[in-house]
C-alpha cells in the first residue's frame, strides 16, 4: 500500500515535508534489515522526520508534539505504518517540568501560516496549554530502551535543553539537533558535549534559514548519518 501524506493548504507544510523527507535534511543513513535504529523525534510536527526515518529503516520511532493541530496530522501521516513502529505522545520537551503557553501561528507575508515555529509564552492569543517535560524525564518516563537517534527542533533552548540532562550519556548513542543559537554558543555546547561522551561532530548550515544542523555522536557518526565529522 501506497501511504498518504498530508501537507495542510495556507500552511508551509510541503516546504517542510521536501527538506525533512526528499532532500534528507538531517542526513539520515538509511539501514536494512530487522535491526534498524530506535529513533526519538522531539518537536516531530506533521510525521515528516518520523516518516523519513521509518522510511529508512528505523525500528521505531518516539514522536513528541505538542500543539494539537500538528499532532492530528502527525498521526494521519504515521497510521499506515506497523503497529508499534511510531509512539506519538502529544507532549513538549523543556528545561524542566512545566506547562507553556503555545500561540497559534501568525500569517507570514500575507500568505501562509508556519507551524513549525510556534510562539512561546507570548500574550496573543489564541494560546494553548502544552504540557512539557525535562529531557530526562521523557527518557525515564516515555521511552522503554536504548535510543540511537535522538533529533531535536522546537524553535527554542534545544541547546539549553540538552545541556540540562544527566541520562544523555547513558541512553543515547547520537544527536542531531537543529539551531539558530550564535556559533560562539555552539562550539561551547559542543565542547561540554564531548565531556559527556559524544566524540564526534558534524555541522551543517541551512543556508536559507540561518540556522544549523549539528549532529553529535558517542560512536562514528557514519553509523547513523551521510555526513563525517
Amino acid at each position: 500500500m501506497v501511504p498518504h501524506i498530508t501537507v495542510r493548504s495556507f500552511t508551509n507544510d510541503q516546504y517542510i515535508l521536501d527538506k525533512v523527507f526528499y532532500s534528507n535534511h538531517y542526513k539520515l543513513k538509511g539501514h536494512h534489515g530487522p535491526d534498524g535504529p530506535v529513533v526519538v523525534d522531539l518537536g516531530a510536527h506533521c510525521g515528516y522526520f518520523t516518516f523519513a526515518a521509518i522510511s529508512l529503516g528505523a525500528s521505531k520511532v518516539y514522536s513528541f508534539e505538542p500543539f494539537p493541530e500538528n499532532f492530528r496530522i502527525l498521526l494521519k501521516n504515521t497510521e499506515h505504518t506497523e503497529v508499534g513502529k511510531v509512539i506519538p505522545y502529544q507532549v513538549g520537551v523543556y528545561t524542566e517540568n512545566t506547562t507553556l503557553s503555545i500561540s497559534y501561528p501568525k500569517i507570514m507575508e500575507e500568505i501562509y501560516y508556519d507551524f513549525a515555529n510556534l510562539a512561546i509564552e507570548e500574550e496573543v492569543p489564541p494560546q494553548f496549554k502544552a504540557p512539557c517535560f525535562a529531557l530526562d524525564y521523557i527518557l525515564n518516563r516515555f521511552i522503554s530502551e536504548p535510543v540511537d537517534i535522538l533529533k531535536l527542533n522546537i524553535g527554542y533552548a534545544e541547546l539549553d535543553i540538552l545541556l540540562s540532562s544527566e541520562l544523555l550519556p547513558s541512553k543515547v548513542k547520537s544527536i542531531v539537533v537543529e539551531t539558530s543559537d550564535p556559533t560562539e554558543k555552539i562550539e561551547g555546547f559542543t565542547e561540554k558535549m564531548k565531556s559527556k561522551g559524544f566524540i564526534e561532530s558534524a555541522l551543517s548550515p541551512v543556508d536559507d534559514e540561518g540556522k544549523v544542523v549539528l549532529i553529535l555522536s558517542k560512536d562514528k557518526i557514519s553509523q547513523n548519518f551521510t555526513v563525517e565529522p
